[in-house]
């Protein structure tokens, strides 16, 4: 079956569920909650296969690269992508979750702000460009051959800025089975490209040009499956200057939270990058991509929780709602614990089968990270809740007390004990995190009780 074959049959059986699922809510209220699991459920699936399918797909394409470019290239490399990652998540603005609830409660597209979006994103990456190509000249971090590069590969922040709507309004609508089209067609044409570099025998400069081109791939098959298959999708090219205010003024919460929380995750790339040298950063990175992996499943719960639960805040009870948040939070509480104990006990074959010998720093480094698998369950879980709930401010409180404390530990963690430092910096990190989390909503709920 072709492509195109594909898709139809996926939207045919998509759209007979939604059908299905629309008749039964009308027809009879009394099984809410079923149908409520179910959709979950399903989303949750559809999420677990996209996180799944390309989260293999990226460690395929990580672990050619690695062995192509060594420990200071790929380092080079994961330092090129962290800046660009955390410009990204900046020019985004926060319009992308904003979308996604939006959308999910009132089940329409907001034709109205889609155009605003996309204007508002090529603004502030215009902006993004430049001040990268004045900071990575300037920076210490970058020598001269390698501040070319992450200028170049900035470029990308235009396409994105497009697909971040494009993604959202897909995930808004719960179109999880078109997400996972489109996520597993960019990660296939990384490794595509991790295939060529390695068959031509290719550089790190030769691999920016590639991804640059897989990212405009990967935005244009976005925008055709939205104009194809959401109801009433376009974007509008008129710009409301008041609308825009509107906008601005609803996603620049999301923006710092979003931000800093990318900041978060970056923060052991750059702090390694600042102390210590590319191989390092090889090295950590090598480690941290293994711990994402283990971050599947709760990519695919939260993801579906978020329009989930900004739905179920006015159509679905919320006995079902809090039920299925305690029995999510277990579940990811559970699943990182096992995680974390198989991959602890398991990191050196781990490391050494897909990276090789010149990555055994790594290990160590591994055993350290991935225990914060658990914290971060717990932290991931309350900020979809708290997002949700319209309590952007008390998350991004919370992110920026733990952000700080993180670069205060990697500072003096770095000095004394290396590249294991800035795992433990990291580790306490995250667990700093979900204990703050913790505090607060103990507080809130002492005070709904009073």
């Amino acid at each position: 079956m072709n492509l195109t074959g594909w898709i139809s049959l996926v939207a045919g059986a998509r759209e007979r569920l939604n059908q299905s699922v629309t008749a039964n809510e009308a027809d009879r209220p009394g099984i809410a909650g079923s149908i409520a699991i179910q959709r979950l459920g399903l989303n949750s699936l559809w999420l677990f296969l996209t996180r799944i399918g390309s989260q293999l797909l990226l460690m395929v394409f990580s672990v050619i690269v690695a062995r192509q470019l060594g420990a200071s290239g790929f380092g080079q490399l994961a330092l090129i992508l962290s800046v660009l990652t955390i410009a990204n998540v900046f020019c985004t603005f926060g319009i992308d979750t904003l979308l996604i609830r939006d959308i999910a409660r009132n089940r329409a597209m907001p034709v109205n702000f889609l155009g605003e979006s996309v204007w508002l994103q090529l603004g502030i990456s215009a902006v993004a460009i430049a001040t990268i190509y004045i900071l990575t000249g300037r920076s210490a971090q970058f020598q001269p051959g390698l501040a070319p590069l992450v200028v170049i590969y900035s470029l990308a922040l235009i396409p994105l800025a497009f697909y971040s709507v494009f993604s959202a309004a897909l995930r808004g609508y719960e179109r999880m089975d078109l997400f996972l089209l489109v996520n597993l067609v960019i990660a296939a044409f990384q490794v595509l490209g991790a295939v060529i570099l390695v068959t031509l025998n290719g550089d790190l400069e030769f691999l920016i040009g590639l991804m640059l081109a897989v990212q405009l791939i990967g935005t244009v098959l976005a925008g055709m499956l939205c104009h194809t298959r959401l109801p009433g999708f376009h974007l509008g090219w008129q710009i409301d200057f008041s609308r825009m205010e509107k906008l601005l003024h609803a996603a620049w919460p999301f923006a710092l939270l979003t931000g800093i929380g990318v900041v978060f995750q970056r923060i052991g790339i750059l702090l390694v990058a600042h102390f210590l040298d590319y191989s390092s950063v090889g090295w950590f990175s090598a480690a941290s991509r293994v711990v994402e992996a283990g971050k599947v499943i709760h990519f695919a719960l939260l993801g579906a929780l978020l329009p989930f639960l900004s739905r179920s805040a006015t159509a679905e009870s919320l006995f079902i709602r809090d039920s299925l948040n305690r029995i999510s939070l277990y579940g990811l509480l559970a699943a990182s614990f096992s995680i974390a104990l198989v991959v602890s006990a398991l990191a050196s074959p781990i490391i050494q089968g897909l990276y090789g010998a010149g990555y055994q720093p790594a290990v160590e480094a591994l055993r350290i990270l991935v225990w914060g698998l658990v914290p971060f369950s717990f932290a991931a879980w309350a900020s979809v809740n708290l997002v949700t709930g319209g309590q952007e401010w008390r998350s991004l409180q919370v992110s920026a007390m733990a952000l700080l404390a993180t670069i205060m530990l990697g500072i003096g963690l770095i000095q004394r004990e290396g590249l294991n430092g800035a795992c433990l910096a990291i580790l306490c990190g995250e667990t700093i995190l979900a204990g703050l989390y913790i505090v607060y909503l103990r507080g809130r709920t002492g005070e709904d009780a009073c």
